[in-house]
């Protein structure tokens, strides 16, 4: 009986390490209404190539702050962390210029397969935040 109990508590102990870290956040109203106006951002848009450089010293400043990953590559057109493990975020963001300005493509990046929301939702607060300057830091995954 004893093996049982300790196999099943080493079960719960990896399930558990391995759940997303904002499961159980419960939202204010604001915080609902932009978190639904953060997932209605497309991760790939066109910004004015006057405001291009400043989009992408946010969107480095913002991956040093807020990614559980460190910054591996930044070049004027990709912008992207070490790969994560376990229940971390990484980032990947790419420039890539256009007549019309320059497309924003951004993706967060996860290993673990039971973080891939919590990852869908940093990518898309950063692409918000590039758009708007708005964040509510709380929301986002580390």
């Amino acid at each position: 009986m004893k093996p049982k109990i300790t196999l099943l508590s080493i079960l719960i102990v990896f399930l558990w390490s391995c759940m997303p870290t904002n499961l159980f956040i419960k939202l204010t109203s604001e915080e609902q209404i932009y978190l639904g106006k953060v997932m209605a951002q497309p991760l790939t848009f066109i910004v004015d190539v006057k405001d291009s450089e400043l989009k992408w010293v946010l969107a480095q400043s913002f991956i040093a702050k807020y990614s559980s990953m460190k910054i591996e590559t930044i070049t004027n057109y990709l912008l992207e962390t070490y790969n994560p493990y376990q229940t971390r975020f990484g980032y990947k963001v790419i420039r890539t210029p256009l007549e019309e300005g320059d497309e924003f493509c951004i993706s967060c990046l996860y290993d673990n397969p039971f973080s891939k929301n919590d990852a869908y939702q940093n990518a898309h607060i950063l692409a918000y935040y590039l758009v708007t300057n708005e964040i509510t830091i709380r929301l986002i995954s580390r």
